[in-house]
């Protein structure tokens, strides 16, 4: 058996979604393979079976259009979330959005993961507990080169055919956790 491209989902770019516009989680998916053991739960290989692909199957990032406040469209990719993101896969086990801060569309994008592809250069704007640093952020107001004004909201969504579940929604500036609830870290 051939072992598939593997990536990491730090390392993937917008010439990876050309070539495939969908990638799963090599631990969601290929459980018994021999390049499981070797990958991790940010392993990501190319989605080569029919589409749409399940969103409840696990990591499924998919190519999406962004669109900026201003009109301008960039692409990127997004993790496609289950039409039920906020209920309990098991009895007894916390709810996905309860790891992401509760049951708001911005808990949401803790799920969807959001990221767009701008001058060679990948950003993303939830940032968990940590939030997006600094630096990231500036560079991603260098790069679109406009102010937050003509960016935010985004719009992003994905071809309906590559995913079920959850594959589009709005970025209103960076996101991290606060107190357990997800807010807008900066505009």
């Amino acid at each position: 058996m051939l072992t598939p491209e593997l990536k990491q989902i730090a390392d993937l770019t917008e010439s990876d979604f050309q070539r495939h516009p969908v990638w799963v989680g090599v631990h969601n998916m290929d459980y018994g393979k021999p390049w499981y053991d070797s990958s991790d739960e940010r392993t990501h290989r190319p989605h080569a079976e029919p589409q749409p692909v399940a969103a409840e199957r696990g990591s499924v990032l998919v190519r999406a259009s962004f669109r900026l406040s201003d009109g301008d469209r960039y692409f990127g990719f997004v993790r496609a979330a289950s039409p039920n993101w906020d209920v309990p896969l098991r009895p007894g086990m916390a709810t996905p959005s309860s790891l992401s801060g509760g049951h708001s569309a911005h808990a949401l994008l803790g799920i969807q993961q959001p990221h767009i592809f701008v001058a060679q250069e990948t950003f993303y704007f939830w940032g968990g507990v940590a939030g997006i640093p600094p630096g990231k952020r500036q560079r991603f107001y260098a790069a679109i080169g406009k102010p937050a004004e003509a960016i935010f909201p985004i719009a992003f969504a994905a071809d309906s055919d590559l995913a079920t579940g959850l594959t589009d929604g709005e970025v209103h500036g960076f996101y991290r956790m606060v107190l357990g609830q997800p807010t807008v870290l900066e505009l």
